[in-house]
């Protein structure tokens, strides 16, 4: 379901505005023109891209490019102008990207109020939208419709921002394994006149939320069908592809996921034959991997929350740099074992399985065999879950 998320950055094209934050006092009046701030601001925009390019974009290695955007708009001729308000925006997006969520909110809430209208407005709905659309929080998302509107915006940016809400509160239900929920939701989004286009993307995580549930069932044949159903209903090509993959992945459920014998991290015996009896996660991926990382805290948090209940993770890393890997894992406390063999994608492993994009994950019963794949967020807590109480009852 991940990508479905990430196509809705299709529907807000949009939008891509810069971000960052404003003050809370009045700004004294400097002496840089519209014009001098943007060329200014552009020599700080490629201090911040060298930073990052270098490994060196980090909230503290920005400190010093972020300080001299707060200098800059200090020394604007006008303070509420547009140049200022994209610095400003700006900063807002970098701090958000680095978890400073309320800071960066506070910044464009203070930009908002002296650019109600415009194409800065609809930065500040954009960036917004896009965090409320990650976090699913609907009801921040249902408010941006009226601040879209309060704005003045284009209609047709309305329209989106509104059917945006209908597709993430559908993806959420997805999430929790509510495909038949999603049906009222779909309903309501034709009531509202949610645009057409939105609205087949709403039967489109509906078909693909019966498909999963499918899949963890390995119902290869009935997501076939479901397909078909799909097609007729004329769902999205992306979504169709989606549902297509279920039943590759379906045909895996109930399948012995082949042994291994390699080494691990600190030298000792690592073979997955060990973990007989335990429910156990084969987690391909790397620390260069953003959707890896970014996946990771929920991978954590479900090891910590059934570990002392029977639950294994085994990390197989497509790292090169053995040093950066040990470092991340210190740093996170990710104390389950790992593969390495400083080879990337050639990772023997990952070879082995035919890994091709990470992250890549099985999940694996007591008895060796796969009863997962590739879960996420509360699809992994809840397949975890669902398995040890399955073990429980066997013991």
């Amino acid at each position: 379901m991940k990508k479905t998320i990430q196509r809705l950055g299709l529907c807000l094209t949009l939008l891509c505005l810069p971000c960052a934050p404003a003050f809370a006092q009045e700004p004294k009046t400097g002496t840089l023109s519209e014009e001098e701030l943007a060329k200014k601001f552009n020599a700080i925009a490629q201090k911040i891209d060298k930073a990052f390019r270098s490994g060196k974009g980090t909230l503290e290695g920005l400190a010093g490019p972020l300080k001299e955007m707060d200098q800059l708009v200090t020394e604007a001729k006008d303070p509420k102008g547009q140049s200022a308000a994209n610095i400003q925006m700006t900063k807002a997006r970098i701090l958000m990207n680095f978890g400073k969520i309320k800071e960066g909110l506070a910044i464009l809430d203070a930009v908002l109020v002296n650019h109600k209208t415009g194409k800065i407005a609809q930065g500040i709905v954009v960036t917004k939208a896009r965090h409320y659309i990650e976090t699913q929080n609907l009801v921040e998302l249902k408010k941006l419709n009226s601040v879209a509107k309060d704005s003045k915006l284009s209609q047709p940016f309305i329209e989106q921002i509104k059917g945006l809400y209908y597709i993430v509160k559908a993806q959420k239900l997805g999430e929790e394994g509510k495909s038949e929920e999603i049906k009222l939701v779909l309903e309501n989004a034709k009531a509202a006149k949610v645009v057409a286009k939105m609205i087949k993307e709403v039967e489109g995580v509906y078909y693909h939320s019966k498909a999963e549930a499918l899949r963890d069932a390995g119902k290869a044949e009935e997501i076939k069908a479901l397909l078909e159903e799909a097609k007729k209903a004329k769902v999205s090509e992306g979504f169709l592809q989606l549902i297509e993959r279920e039943i590759g992945i379906a045909k895996k459920i109930g399948k012995p996921f082949e042994d291994f014998k390699v080494k691990d991290t600190d030298g000792k015996e690592l073979t997955l034959s060990s973990y007989k009896g335990k429910i156990v996660l084969i987690d391909f991926w790397a620390t260069w991997c953003g959707p890896c990382m970014k996946e990771m805290p929920n991978v954590i948090k479900t090891y910590k929350k059934f570990h002392s209940q029977g639950f294994e993770i085994i990390g197989i890393s497509l790292d090169q740099d053995e040093t950066k890997l040990k470092k991340v894992l210190k740093e996170k406390e990710m104390t389950w074992r790992q593969y390495f063999d400083g080879k990337g994608w050639g990772n023997a492993l990952a070879k082995k399985y035919g890994i091709q994009s990470i992250p890549a994950t099985y999940l694996i019963g007591p008895d060796g065999n796969i009863i997962g794949v590739n879960l996420r967020k509360k699809s992994l807590e809840r397949a975890v879950k669902k398995a040890l109480k399955a073990l429980k009852k066997s013991d």
